[in-house]
């Protein structure tokens, strides 16, 4: 598996920003997986909330895949199953 995590400086509190660093992340895990000759078959998003909560849920994609659309999309439906109602101060995809 490849992922990308990042804590960042300031508490994400606005869905579009959790959403820009979901894609920017999977997108980057998405680069090395294809640099490594690999197919993803399962999309993971981990949450760590201001007050150090982390959870992680993850899915099966329907099919292997690295068309980029397909895992963006994937790790966004992972996201919608938090509940978002904290501050966001980790955010992390996995792609196995």
């Amino acid at each position: 598996s490849r992922s990308h995590v990042v804590t960042f400086p300031r508490d994400l509190t606005e869905r579009d920003e959790m959403d820009s660093a979901v894609i920017e992340l999977a997108q980057r895990a998405l680069e090395d997986v294809v640099g490594a000759g690999r197919i993803v078959t399962r999309v993971a998003v981990t949450v760590r909330t201001a007050t150090f909560y982390t959870r992680t849920k993850i899915r099966k994609l329907d099919a292997a895949t690295t068309d980029s659309d397909v895992i963006t999309a994937a790790a966004l439906r992972i996201l919608d199953l938090f509940d978002l109602d904290r501050p966001i101060r980790l955010l992390g995809v996995r792609l196995e």
